[in-house]
C-alpha cells in the first residue's frame, strides 16, 4: 500500500508538515511514501527532508510533470533523492495536460507520448543502460536526436544508488504501451475493473512489442475516497472531486479512457453540460453515472465494505498496487491493517488464477 498526498492550495505546505505526515505514514505501515509536484512544484527538496526523515517506506513521485522538465533535471533529481533515501526512490512520470505545460508554465505541448519514450529512454541511458538510439560521447555525456528532445551532452552530476523504478501515469493505448516497453510500472488514475483489464492489455502489447517481460511489472492505482458530509473540509474535498471529474472528461487526453472504462455516453453527457456552462448538471451527471462506477462515495459507516470491495475488483483486473490517504482509518473507519490482509489475500488469489 502506499499514501499519496491530496493536493493543497498555494503556500499552505510547510517542511515540518510534510516530515510529520510522512513519519506517520511510515509508522502506520504503508509502503510508499508519494509527494506529487501538482504541476506546480518541485517534489524533490520535499523528498528529500522525507528521505532522511524516515527509514523503511519508498518514497515516489507521483507524478512530477514530465514536459515541464527535462530528462537531465529528472534523472538528477531522482538520483539525489535515491542516494538520501539509501535506494528507495521510485521516479514517477505524468505527461500533465496542455492547460498545465503551456497555460501554468509557458511551455511548448508538442507531442506527450513521444516525449515520455524519449524521456524515459535518456533517464536510463543517463543512469547508464544502453539504449537505442542514444550515442556516448568521449567525455562521456550523451548525445541523442530525438522528435520532441534533442541533445548534444546529456549528463548528471550523481547517480542513483540503484536504479530507481521508473512508473508512468497513463490512461490512452499509446502511453500504456510506452509504459509497457520502457517503465517498470503504471499509474491508473479513473478506473473501473474494465478499464484497468484493458489497461493492462495495452501494457502487455507495449512489452511484447520490445520483447521484455512483465513478471516485476506493478500496476498502481490511484483510489479515489468521498465521504458525503456536512464538514466543510469534506466538503471542499468533495467539490474538488467533482471538478476533477468533470475536467476529466472534458479534456481530449482523456478520450480513449471512457470507452475503455464503460463510461464513453456518461461522459459525453458530462462534458456537454460543462461546455455549455452548466457546471452544475455536469456534477450531478458525475455524482449520478460516473462515481458511482468508479469512486467509493457515501456515508462513512457505508465505506469500510466499499473500499474492501472497490480494491478486490481492481486486484481482480490485474492491479497490483493502490494508493490510499494517509488518514485512510479516519476517513473510512478501517485500519491499513485490514485493508492490506484483505487486498494481500485476494491478490494472492488472483496471481494463482493467472
Amino acid at each position: 500500500m502506499m499514501v499519496n498526498r491530496p493536493p493543497q492550495a498555494a503556500g499552505r505546505l510547510s517542511p515540518d508538515a510534510i516530515v510529520d505526515e510522512a513519519r506517520r505514514g511510515e509508522a502506520a505501515g504503508f509502503d510508499v511514501l508519494s509527494f506529487a509536484d501538482w504541476a506546480v512544484g518541485d517534489p524533490f527538496p520535499p523528498l528529500m527532508l522525507i528521505a532522511r526523515a524516515t527509514e523503511r517506506a519508498g518514497l515516489m513521485t507521483r507524478v512530477v510533470a514530465s514536459a515541464t522538465r527535462s530528462p537531465v533535471l529528472l534523472a538528477s533529481g531522482a538520483a539525489w533523492v535515491d542516494r538520501a533515501s539509501g535506494g528507495r526512490f521510485i521516479l514517477g512520470l505524468g505527461a500533465s495536460v496542455p492547460d498545465v505545460v503551456t497555460g501554468r508554465h509557458g511551455l511548448p505541448w508538442g507531442k506527450p507520448a513521444t516525449r515520455m519514450e524519449e524521456t524515459l529512454k535518456l533517464i536510463r541511458a543517463l543512469w547508464g543502460e544502453p539504449m537505442p538510439g542514444i550515442e556516448r560521447n568521449p567525455d562521456g555525456s550523451l548525445r541523442f536526436a530525438g522528435r520532441e528532445i534533442k541533445t548534444e551532452r546529456a549528463f548528471v552530476d550523481i547517480l542513483p544508488a540503484g536504479r530507481p523504478p521508473l512508473f508512468v501515469a497513463a490512461s490512452g493505448p499509446r502511453m500504456l504501451r510506452i509504459a509497457g516497453a520502457w517503465a517498470d510500472g503504471v499509474i491508473l488514475e479513473l478506473t473501473t475493473p474494465q478499464y484497468v483489464r484493458w489497461a493492462v492489455e495495452r501494457v502487455r502489447e507495449g512489452a511484447a512489442a520490445v520483447g521484455r517481460s512483465l513478471a516485476a511489472f506493478e500496476v498502481c492505482v490511484q483510489s479515489s475516497i468521498t465521504i458525503e458530509s456536512d464538514d466543510p473540509a469534506t466538503a471542499r474535498q468533495r467539490q474538488w472531486a467533482l471538478d476533477f471529474y468533470i475536467n476529466h472528461c472534458v479534456y481530449p487526453e482523456f478520450k480513449h479512457l471512457w470507452p475503455a472504462a464503460g463510461l464513453e455516453a456518461e461522459a459525453a453527457a458530462v462534458k456537454a453540460a460543462a461546455e455549455a456552462g452548466d457546471r452544475d448538471r455536469a456534477a450531478r451527471l458525475v455524482r449520478e453515472t460516473i462515481l458511482p462506477r468508479m469512486v467509493v462515495w457515501g456515508a462513512k459507516a457505508e465505506t469500510p465494505a466499499q473500499l474492501l470491495e472497490w480494491i478486490g475488483a481492481r486486484i481482480d483486473a490485474g492491479a497490483t498496487m493502490f494508493s490510499l490517504p494517509t488518514n485512510v482509518e479516519e476517513v473510512v473507519g478501517i485500519d491499513l491493517a485490514t485493508i492490506r490482509r484483505t487486498a494481500d489475500a485476494r491478490l494472492a488469489a488472483a496471481l494463482a488464477a493467472r
